[in-house]
């Protein structure tokens, strides 16, 4: 989550100095690909979160570039990128499209980066293409909980996919145009309080109102009252509309990201077999090449627990790997706290023997 970004790239050309947007093949469908021209720095390649368009990374990309040739595509079924006819939305499905670009439009030795899902297809890439995988960033990834065993009692399986494929589906339906769409996405639950205790969701709105302080000022107040009373609402333990706690810029261009979505994407995941075919643990401990592992605020977000963590560093045990877990960091750690992001990803990988001359 980062209004910035989205307020600045939604609908809006690409106009980054030095990069193009192509479409290019990935597994069976045609991908758009965002790439540096004539670059022959050390390539970088990015992968969003699902549901992320490729502007997500908008905040750090134009320092990234200065030291590395970046590639970051929209996934299948994502904005300009092609939509899968057979619904091929698994974890599996989305590291063959990564696993293409990798081969066919970089082919050299790569620092594979990804965020959620991207961490996901990082962590198999590095696994199954050591000769291109050369160093690897995991940005907050659901390793282990999106396992089938465990996603399919998981409560954030429901709270974060249901409503979305809901909402796309009465799309698809001619029940709702664009601007109907985007008034019923606000009306999602918000679902990443840590727990329904008031101390433990007054520490998640406090570090939440960092980010979300600057676009609430500006509004009018009207709106800035109708979101204080949200904002009790959450702490004193209720489900909270997502209308209700987020700025209105903010949320209408998350929507309107989401209305450009193949309804198969959201229920892709929404299906416990998302990981199907992909091991978690054998992909880690795989891994041979430098490993950066990049964890949320547990107070914000909380994919993992501090049991997975340290099963999922276990797993990395015969490779070098860091954890750095990121105060005051959304999800999507890249655009909420690029600083601490850039910062940690150059210090990892400036070294000679990581990829970096």
């Amino acid at each position: 989550m980062s209004a910035p970004v989205l307020m600045d790239w939604l609908d809006r050309p690409l106009d980054l100095p030095g990069y193009q947007a192509r479409k290019v093949p990935g597994a069976g469908v045609d991908l758009n690909l965002v790439a540096g021209v004539g670059d022959d720095r050390p390539p970088l390649l990015l992968l969003p979160g699902l549901n992320d368009p490729w502007f997500s990374y908008g905040p750090v990309l134009a320092p990234l570039s200065r030291h590395f040739s970046v590639y970051v595509p929209d996934w299948r079924g994502h904005g300009p990128s092609d939509r899968d006819p057979g619904g091929g939305y698994q974890v599996r499905h989305y590291a063959m499209d990564a696993a293409a670009v990798l081969e066919r439009q970089i082919g050299r030795p790569t620092i594979v980066a990804g965020n959620s899902l991207g961490a996901l297809v990082a962590a198999h890439l590095a696994a199954e293409l050591p000769d291109l995988v050369c160093g690897a960033v995991l940005e907050d990834g659901p390793f282990f909980i999106t396992e089938p065993s465990r996603w399919a009692g998981h409560p954030l399986r429901e709270k974060l996919f249901g409503p979305v494929t809901a909402l796309l589906g009465r799309r698809d339906g001619g029940e709702l145009d664009e601007d109907g769409f985007v008034a019923a996405y606000g009306e999602r639950i918000w679902g990443y309080a840590v727990s329904d205790r008031f101390e433990d969701r007054l520490v998640h709105l406090g570090k939440l109102m960092v980010h979300l302080r600057p676009l609430i000022e500006p509004l009018p107040a009207a709106d800035q009252a109708r979101l204080r009373a949200g904002m009790l609402g959450f702490v004193r333990g209720g489900d909270v509309a997502w209308r209700d706690l987020l700025p209105p810029p903010l949320l209408s261009d998350a929507a309107r990201i989401a209305w450009r979505l193949d309804t198969a994407c959201p229920a892709g995941a929404l299906a416990a077999d998302f990981s199907q075919g992909i091991d978690h643990g054998a992909d880690l401990a795989a891994i041979r090449c430098p490993v950066l592992v990049l964890e949320a605020d547990r107070d914000l977000v909380g994919l993992l627990s501090a049991a997975d963590i340290d099963h999922l560093m276990g797993s990395l045990g015969r490779t070098r790997a860091e954890h750095l877990l990121v105060e005051g960091g959304l999800h999507a750690i890249h655009a909420s706290r690029p600083d601490i992001y850039l910062r940690a990803v150059m210090s990892m990988f400036a070294r000679p023997e990581n990829g970096r001359p």
